[in-house]
């Protein structure tokens, strides 16, 4: 079992509906950087890295070649529980996490 720690919970918003009608799918991202890594979803990776930059300060030339950014895939999602290191909210998997995701944020982080 993966254990993470969350960092906010999820939003509450109208849902985002492209332009063939269709729910916009999000992704999680995992960022892994110096040891740490950060999970955000966003629709792609574009978005992630925008907000990634704007929460750590970080630029792209920040990575080192042993950084990573992986697109975590659908079918693992389970597998990846977030635990409220503060015990506020109840532990949840990525998939729970993800049924009412619907913008961009960071999900978890190590570095709590």
């Amino acid at each position: 079992m993966k254990t993470n720690q969350i960092n906010s919970a999820p939003e509450n918003s109208e849902e985002e509906i492209d332009v063939d009608g269709k729910k916009i799918e999000m992704n999680i991202y995992e960022f892994q950087m110096n040891g740490e890594k950060d999970w955000i979803c966003a629709k792609t990776i574009i978005e992630a890295l925008k907000l990634y930059k704007i929460l750590t300060s970080i630029e792209i030339d920040n990575f080192e070649d042993d950084d990573d950014i992986v697109l975590i895939p659908q079918t693992e999602w389970h597998e990846y529980h977030i635990v409220d290191s503060k015990g506020i909210l109840d532990d949840i998997t990525f998939e729970e996490y993800m049924q009412t995701a619907e913008k961009t944020h960071m999900i978890a982080s190590s570095t709590f």
